[in-house]
């Protein structure tokens, strides 16, 4: 696990007593790794993103082939390429499509580009579940919505979510595998053994018989009150 990076130390970011992971990018691992601007590349609508932090920032650029070229960009690189012009009317652009900053609209795009690169990037993935049962926070950044493309708060919660909804899928799958297991049948084998299938019936009643009318043989137990033959 590398513990410094271009002639700098990482710094530690976990805090054992509130149990919180501060993600930055001169973070140890995997703090720095779940930064936006770790190249973590993934495709997104057709696009390729370099970086979280390329896809943001290419967001900020109406002309088609500057966003592209923004997109593919690292993450140091491409933050170095962000405009304010987007703020005067909340503005921001993908693929030609232009999105208010401040709607639902935005903040599923955003959600759908951060599953992508969930799904895609294993060392992203790998790092984020390794974080399971902590808080993630984000101790710099811009806050306010209109100011900014991406809050820290909206950047936890994003990740936070990612997190515990692929606990909960592990979960359920978990779940389903027991309960195949729980309903698994034992099966016996018959041949040569002749029974009175009438002598079973005739020990049932009328409400059992009538609902498993035309497939006597699932009667629960069945096979075990017939008289041998």
């Amino acid at each position: 696990m590398a513990t410094s990076r271009n002639g700098h130390d990482l710094k530690d970011m976990y805090n054992p007593e509130t149990n919180t992971l501060d993600i930055r990018s001169n973070g140890l691992y995997p703090s720095n790794v779940l930064s936006n601007l770790c190249s973590n590349g993934f495709r997104f609508d057709g696009m390729i993103c370099g970086s979280m932090e390329g896809f943001l920032q290419s967001l900020k650029r109406k002309e088609l082939d500057k966003q592209r070229q923004i997109c593919g960009m690292k993450g140091g690189n491409a933050r170095k390429m962000s405009v304010t012009s987007w703020q005067t009317d909340q503005i921001v652009w993908w693929k030609g499509q232009a999105i208010d900053r401040q709607s639902e609209e935005y903040q599923q795009l955003i959600h759908r580009a951060f599953q992508a690169m969930f799904e895609q990037s294993e060392r992203f993935r790998t790092a984020l579940m390794q974080t399971r049962g902590m808080l993630l926070t984000h101790s710099s950044g811009e806050s306010n919505t209109y100011k900014t493309i991406l809050t820290p708060s909206e950047f936890c919660s994003i990740l936070t979510e990612l997190r515990d909804n692929y606990d909960k899928r592990d979960k359920t799958q978990e779940l389903k595998e027991k309960s195949v297991e729980r309903k698994k049948r034992l099966y016996f084998d018959m041949d040569g053994v002749l029974v009175d299938f009438e002598s079973g019936l005739t020990q049932q009643s009328e409400q059992v018989l009538k609902e498993h009318e035309g497939h006597y043989d699932e009667i629960p137990g069945l096979f075990g009150v017939m008289q041998p033959m």
